[in-house]
C-alpha cells in the first residue's frame, strides 16, 4: 500500500554508494551460510538491482546473475533466498526439479536454522526459547512416489504481535532437507533493526523539477503545478462518485478547498495522485481508477493518521460482532464500485486480522479482510484487496485494490484538460 513518504533524487552516484555499501553484507551471509558461489560477491554478478527510494532509508534488493536474492533494509539483511527456494517458486512447472530425499526430520530442521542464524549474529533470545511453527512443502506421503520436495518452513511468531495474525512473524527461515542447508530466510521484525550504515553519500529530496525516478520498477515523472491542479480537477468528481458508492461521510461534490496535500506524477505518461483531504481522507488514483482510500481513522494502515486524539481504547465495544456480517460489508463494498469479486480473486474465503478481546470482555471493532495474497521474487509480499471494516458502525474505513484486472484509459478530460507538463 501506498504509505506518505518523501522519496530521494535517485542518481547514479547515490545508487552505487548504497550498493557499494551492501554488498559486503550480502558477501558475508553468502560466506556463512556457506552458499555455493564464489565470494565475495562483485558488482559484475549483479543482474537486477532496486535502490529503496525512499529518504531516511538505506537499503535495496539485488539479484544476482547465479539467481540467488538479497534484500538488505532497517541496517541489516532481512532477506535471503535461494533460486531453489519452493517457498518463493513462481513457476509451478519447476517443482519437479525440486524433488528429492527427505534426510532431516523437524528437529534437525531446527537445530540447523537456528545454528545458522547464530552465526548470521542474530540472537533474538526468542529464536532460541520458543518453537517455531514448521511446515514441510509436500506431504510426507508425496516422498514414498519420489514427488517429494524435502523443503521446510519454519515461522517463529512473535507474541508481542499476536494480535496481527497472520502478520506476527517474527523470523523465516526455509530448510533444504535433502542437501541440509539454508534455503532463504526473512527477519523483517522490528527487533532486528539496526541503524542505518554511512553510505558517504547525501542524496537531495525529490523536487518538482521534471527529473524521472524509478520507484521498484515504476517510472514517475514530476510535474508542473499547473498540470497538478488541471488533474486535481478532473478527477475531483471521481473521487466524489468513489466517495458516494461506498458512503464515506463526505460532502457530496469534493472541492479543491477541501484537499490539503496534493501529490501528483505521471507514470507512463498517465496521471498518479495523492489527495489527503482536510478531514485525513487519503485517496491515491493511478491506472485509471482509485486503487486505494483510507479514513482518517483508519487504524491498520494509517495509526491513527487523521485523528491523533483518538486512541486505540477507544475502539472496543461489549458485543461480539459477526465476522461472516463483516465479510458481506466488504464483499459489498467492492460491488458498489461496480467491480466482480471473481476479477478480484474473492471468491474463496478471506484472512482476517483484529485484537483479541482485552481482559474486560470487550471486543475491538476494526478488522482487516483481505483476499489474494501474492508474494514477488523481490521478497516483497501482501494481498491484493484488503478492506478495513469498523465493526460498531458497519462502515469502511479503507479500500486497497490492486489489480491489473481493474486498469482503465484514464479519464479522457483528464489528458485534454492537463497540458504537457
Amino acid at each position: 500500500m501506498d504509505g506518505i513518504f518523501q522519496l530521494v533524487q535517485m542518481t547514479a552516484t547515490y545508487s552505487n554508494a548504497v550498493l557499494t555499501a551492501m554488498l559486503p553484507h550480502f558477501t558475508d551471509v553468502a560466506q556463512k551460510l556457506e552458499l555455493p558461489f564464489p565470494t565475495p560477491i562483485t558488482q559484475s554478478e549483479i543482474a537486477h538491482y532496486f535502490c529503496d527510494p525512499r529518504a531516511g532509508e538505506v537499503g535495496g534488493w539485488v539479484c544476482l546473475t547465479n539467481g540467488y536474492q538479497f534484500w538488505y533494509q532497517k541496517g541489516h539483511v532481512q532477506m535471503f533466498h535461494s533460486p531453489r527456494d519452493y517457498f518463493i517458486l513462481q513457476d509451478p512447472d519447476l517443482i519437479p526439479k525440486l524433488y528429492g530425499h527427505l534426510r532431516m526430520n523437524p528437529e534437525e530442521a531446527v537445530m540447523l536454522a537456528r545454528q545458522s542464524l547464530k552465526k548470521l549474529g542474530y540472537t533474538n533470545d526468542l529464536l532460541y526459547t520458543t518453537e517455531p511453527e514448521v511446515k514441510l512443502a509436500t506431504p510426507e506421503t508425496s516422498f514414498a512416489s519420489n514427488q517429494g520436495v524435502p523443503q521446510y518452513k519454519l515461522i517463529w511468531h512473535d507474541p508481542d504481535l499476536s494480535f496481527r495474525r497472520p502478520f506476527d512473524e517474527l523470523a523465516e527461515v526455509d530448510i533444504n532437507a535433502e542437501v541440509k542447508h539454508v534455503n532463504g530466510f526473512e527477519l523483517v521484525n522490528k527487533k532486528f533493526w539496526k541503524p542505518n550504515p554511512n553510505v558517504g553519500a547525501v542524496p537531495a529530496l525529490s523536487s518538482e523539477s521534471t527529473s524521472s525516478i524509478f520507484i521498484g520498477g515504476r517510472k514517475l515523472t514530476s510535474v508542473s503545478a499547473s498540470y497538478s491542479n488541471a488533474c486535481l480537477c478532473v478527477l475531483l468528481p471521481v473521487l466524489s462518485n468513489f466517495a458516494h458508492k461506498l458512503n464515506l461521510p463526505i460532502k457530496q461534490t469534493i472541492s479543491a478547498q477541501e484537499c490539503s496535500n496534493i501529490d501528483c506524477s505521471l507514470e507512463d505518461g498517465q496521471p498518479n495522485l495523492q489527495i489527503i483531504l482536510t478531514n485525513g481522507y487519503r485517496f491515491n488514483f493511478r491506472h485509471g481508477y482509485v486503487v486505494d482510500f483510507y479514513a482518517g481513522d483508519n487504524y491498520f494502515t494509517g495509526d491513527l493518521y487523521g485523528h491523533p486524539t483518538v486512541q486505540t481504547s477507544d475502539l472496543y465495544q461489549s458485543q461480539p460482532v459477526s465476522k461472516a456480517e463483516l465479510i458481506e460489508i466488504a464483499r459489498q463494498a467492492v460491488r458498489r464500485l461496480g467491480y466482480s469479486e471473481s476479477e478480484l480473486h474473492m471468491k474463496g474465503p478471506p484472512d482476517m486480522v483484529t485484537i483479541p478481546e482485552d481482559r474486560a470482555g470487550s471486543y475491538f471493532t476494526r478488522y482487516e479482510i483481505a483476499w489474494d495474497f501474492r508474494r514477488f521474487s523481490s521478497g516483497l509480499e501482501g494481498h491484493r484487496v484488503e478492506i478495513e471494516v469498523d465493526a460498531e458502525t458497519k462502515s469502511i474505513k479503507s479500500i486497497f485494490l490492486d489489480n491489473t484486472n481493474l486498469w482503465r484509459p484514464t479519464p479522457i478530460d483528464v489528458q485534454q484538460g492537463a497540458k504537457t507538463p
